[in-house]
């Protein structure tokens, strides 16, 4: 067998080790944490010892190389898995305690009141005894809006903690799993500020140009729209109106608010090309190129998209420097792993991450099957216009936008409906009148704030930076009015109430037996 094939192979059963973890831990309840470890490391040394020993025999090679990485997943999960112990943050939760921590993520400022995450340094019971005990773990704090508090500002404060719980449709407990938080603080009592010099420098430096970047967005562009290109470049997606995030989610372009892979390769190139303009080689371009998006990915809060994204860019750096490229599916599934392995929780927890990668997938199996169809559907339209006398018709971009979005939203389409519980009919159209727009988007929008934070704090000047997000504002104003026409059409967008997993599982099952029976290896993207 391949060495590529065995790595598929070998991916796919980590992957599915994780996915599995959570319901075999639950059929072991008779097992405590070290009992469970020690079974699953037994079967890792098993596997071990076979491959070891039967190399050679490819049938139990392949069953070895399964069984050990099925087993690394499901004990790389165990692993991630809190322990509620004296020395864990995770003990205290229902009682009353005085806690010392520091600042560990930029402050999400909402309109009410500020969220806080916190890496806890010591606790103290109230009431228990009267010194602090060295405890280790997370907790999320909401407090009031005022006094503001930043990244590494070190604090002292009271409060009951209580463990996350689920409410409506949303798991909130495991949204917040995957940040290894299991505790939350409401408004705590005589909040102290004790010091500002913890953190990362770099990452406090990073933080505070951020803020200066939103600042000249919001000081030159009014709302909606700042508050939409704040989201586009910067991933602050909070201050987005709901009605607007709504109609997005409705005609289908979330997407472009949310930092994604597309976002990433249209900053990486804008980059590269600046860097190639002014005479650097090829190679050096890549380099710095992907130095600048390591801190651009620091900068929008390490959102999971990104941070794949970023992964894939260095892959493909490293494929160019040895004179190869990657499939996608291999790089995909590499990125996967890394990522899983870092953070297992991501599979369950993150609904962005599992759209993201089917997403990619639904693109690498399903575009050349659709492109196909347009092709012959694209020879009659050419045809069809070249008899009118139209000989400027361009099929061929239209075509890659339908081609990339059905094929995208195919493999995503389950888990939007089981999420979300609606799905959007006019996607396409939306995505073909809006998606030509962003690239123009991104770059008006960073010529403009670069500029805006050049020139001086003079009125003149001041008249000049504002014309200059004019073109950025007027290609926000027309993303913005198509989505409102496309959200009031009808039957713009299905409502579904509730999916079950059945059909979710034989939904994919289908488009998993269309992509063995179409599987081509020529028709394959590749990176």
């Amino acid at each position: 067998m391949q060495p590529s094939k065995l790595f598929f192979i070998s991916s796919i059963s980590f992957i599915i080790g994780i996915a599995s973890a959570l319901l075999i831990i639950k059929k072991f309840t008779f097992l405590n944490y070290e009992q469970f470890c020690l079974l699953t490391y037994s079967f890792i040394f098993l596997f071990i010892i076979l491959l070891s020993l039967f190399w050679e025999n490819q049938k139990i090679r392949l069953i070895a190389l399964i069984g050990l990485f099925l087993f690394l997943g499901i004990f790389r999960y165990t692993l991630s898995l809190p322990r509620k112990t004296k020395d864990n943050i995770l003990f205290y939760n229902n009682k009353k305690v005085k806690i010392i921590g520091i600042i560990i993520k930029e402050p999400d400022r909402r309109a009410y009141n500020q969220k806080l995450t916190l890496d806890v340094k010591k606790v103290m019971e109230i009431g228990e005894n009267l010194f602090f005990k060295n405890v280790k773990g997370k907790i999320l704090m909401t407090a009031k809006l005022h006094p503001i508090y930043n990244y590494g500002d070190k604090l002292e404060f009271e409060c009951k903690l209580k463990k996350p719980k689920p409410f409506k449709d949303f798991a909130y407990d495991r949204y917040l799993a995957r940040y290894d938080i299991y505790s939350i603080c409401s408004y705590p009592k005589n909040i102290k500020f004790l010091s500002s010099n913890n953190g990362f420098f770099v990452v406090k430096k990073i933080y505070k140009l951020k803020n200066k970047l939103a600042e000249a967005i919001n000081n030159n562009m009014q709302t909606p729209e700042s508050n939409l290109l704040s989201a586009i470049l910067l991933g602050k997606r909070r201050g987005v109106p709901k009605k607007l995030l709504n109609e997005f989610s409705q005609v289908g372009i979330s997407h472009i608010i949310a930092i994604s892979g597309m976002h990433i390769t249209i900053i990486g190139a804008i980059i590269m090309n600046i860097l190639l303009f002014f005479g650097m080689w090829r190679k050096q371009a890549f380099l710095l190129a992907i130095i600048f998006l390591f801190f651009y990915v620091i900068l929008i809060g390490f959102p999971a998209s990104a941070v794949r994204a970023g992964i894939m860019a260095f892959l493909v750096l490293l494929a160019l420097n040895y004179g190869r490229l990657s499939k996608l599916i291999n790089s995909l599934l590499l990125t996967a792993c890394i990522l899983l392995f870092l953070n297992p929780k991501l599979l369950y927890g993150d609904v962005g991450f599992q759209l993201s990668f089917l997403s990619i997938l639904g693109i690498n199996y399903f575009y050349p099957i659709i492109n196909s169809l347009f092709n012959k559907f694209g020879n009659f339209l050419s045809h069809f216009f070249d008899k009118l006398l139209i000989k400027q018709f361009s099929w061929k971009g239209i075509r890659d936008i339908l081609s990339i979005t059905l094929s995208a939203q195919l493999m995503a389409f389950p888990i939007i409906i089981y999420h979300f519980h609606q799905v959007s009919i006019m996607s396409p159209l939306a995505n073909i009148l809006i998606l030509p727009t962003l690239p123009f988007i991104m770059v008006f929008g960073i010529i403009a704030i670069i500029i805006s934070l050049v020139l001086p704090q003079i009125i003149f000047f001041q008249i000049i930076k504002t014309s200059i997000f004019l073109p950025v504002f007027f290609l926000l104003k027309y993303l913005i009015l198509i989505s409102e026409i496309i959200a009031k059409l009808p039957y713009a967008f299905l409502k579904i109430n509730h999916i079950s997993l059945t059909w979710i599982f034989l939904i994919y099952l289908i488009l998993g037996l269309i992509i063995y029976f179409n599987k081509r290896e020529g028709d394959r993207l590749v990176i």
